[in-house]
């Protein structure tokens, strides 16, 4: 076989390659994308429930003790479940990192609370 007759052999090996490694490149892509979409939105919607339960609480305790009881805004269960589902995201939660977020989850609602209170 001549050299010549190689030529569109490769090529069209090659640009099968090509095709195929985009395609597995897309489909990569697009579930990786999906995927972060989805942990975001499980985010907001385990954040609101948060938020739902801390408030009715806070009502219940309000109308037994007879005092207003403050909860940090929606914003704030946001990014603590943010920070939960990244954990979560990364897949290697150690109880330092669960530690962490918490820390920095109280440490919010502490600063919440002295700005609402001043």
């Amino acid at each position: 076989m001549s050299s010549e007759a190689w030529v569109p052999l490769i090529s069209a090996l090659l640009g099968a390659v090509i095709g195929s490694l985009s395609s597995v490149a897309t489909v990569f892509i697009q579930t990786r994308a999906s995927r972060k979409t989805k942990l975001a939105e499980m985010s907001v919607l385990a954040a609101i429930e948060q938020y739902k339960s801390q408030l009715e609480l806070s009502l219940e305790v309000a109308q037994r003790s007879g005092r207003k009881i403050n909860i940090p805004p929606l914003a704030a269960y946001m990014y603590a479940m943010e920070q939960h589902i990244r954990l979560i995201d990364r897949g290697n939660i150690s109880p330092e990192d669960i530690m962490k977020v918490s820390k920095d989850s109280r440490e919010r609602t502490q600063i919440f609370r002295e700005n609402i209170d001043s």
